[in-house]
């Protein structure tokens, strides 16, 4: 989540044109995704236990962080009057009371997940490696690509909660996600 947060922000202070947070929110989710990709590929191909890939990647990340950022902060309080912090970080009001779209986004990612594991093929390929992964291999389940995927999935899900913090304070710092370690 450091370096999606990283990668959004630079993207958004480095080119100052119209479509540039759309462009680092993307490429986030982009860098999100190969993160994940490459911890599937540790855990499901070379065999690191899943903890242990996830804990010594993410200290890998976390550096790799710092060091693109030269260990200081950046300052991206111009987002707040795009399009991409209102949908993202914005409030709307219900009745009268506000409520911040991390909410909304919240309950839609956990009802599409939902679905996802119970009502699609890849969900119930998750769940048979979850019981057995030797019994899915011997039912037909890819169970390489089904982790690969998997650790995919869930490394845009991180960069995601990683840019919903760094457009919420409306600023990126290289810790700001140790604290939820």
């Amino acid at each position: 989540s450091d370096l999606s947060g990283f990668v959004f922000a630079w993207v958004f202070k480095t080119f100052h044109t119209p479509w540039a947070p759309w462009a680092g929110f993307v490429l986030a989710l982009v860098c999100g995704a190969l993160v994940g990709y490459i911890n599937g590929i540790l855990v499901a191909k070379v065999g690191v236990p899943s903890i242990m890939a996830t804990l010594a990647t993410q200290f890998f990340w976390y550096g790799a962080t710092v060091l693109l950022a030269n260990g200081l902060q950046l300052n991206i309080k111009e987002v707040i009057p795009t399009l991409v912090h209102t949908t993202f970080v914005g409030r709307i009001t219900i009745g009268q009371v506000p409520v911040p779209m991390q909410a909304i986004w919240a309950l839609g990612l956990a009802v599409f997940l939902w679905f996802i594991l119970n009502r699609h093929k890849f969900g119930e390929e998750i769940m048979f490696i979850g019981d057995n992964a030797n019994v899915a291999r011997v039912m037909g389940i890819d169970v390489v690509t089904t982790r690969i995927k998997l650790f995919t999935v869930t490394g845009v899900i991180a960069a995601f909660a990683g840019l919903l913090l760094t457009l919420e304070i409306n600023v990126f710092y290289p810790t700001q996600g140790g604290g939820f370690l």
